[in-house]
């Protein structure tokens, strides 16, 4: 078991903490939801945070920074897990009223660190409610409905 910091979520509080390894120090919270966080990962290419939230928001950190560097909004529904996708840049959100919200991540997940941070001076706090529900999901590897006009 490695001896770095660790993210932790708690049910109990709408935010994200980097604690210290072997206690229980916080290195640095993380605060934009307002309700509890019941999704958490980390985007591979980039290092980035996503996380999602019972206040039916996903969001792109740079934790780093503790800042975030996009926000997607759904006001209707309360997220309640989130996958990535590995094939593509997208994040799967499954939420409390039984639907499967697919969002797409743009040059956001292909960027280096320093690339998200130039972005993030250009759209800082930028907010979007644009999203796809993801239908007719085809087995195990969730492929939607698009992909067969992918090449």
């Amino acid at each position: 078991m490695a001896g770095g910091p660790t993210l932790t979520a708690s049910s109990s509080t709408p935010s994200l903490a980097l604690k210290a390894p072997f206690t229980s120090r916080a290195l640095k919270v993380l605060s934009a939801h307002k309700r509890s966080v019941t999704g958490l990962d980390v985007l591979p290419a980039s290092g980035n945070l996503v996380s999602c939230s019972l206040d039916g928001q996903l969001l792109v950190w740079d934790y780093v920074a503790g800042q975030v560097l996009h926000r997607f909004v759904h006001d209707k529904e309360e997220f309640r897990c989130l996958a990535l996708r590995y094939d593509r840049p997208e994040v799967l959100v499954g939420t409390m009223q039984s639907s499967l919200l697919r969002y797409t991540l743009h040059e956001t997940s292909a960027m280096s660190t320093s690339g998200l941070a130039r972005m993030a001076s250009r759209t800082s706090g930028r907010t979007t409610h644009g999203f796809d529900v993801a239908s007719g999901l085809d087995g195990l590897g969730l492929d939607g409905p698009d992909d067969a006009s992918d090449g």
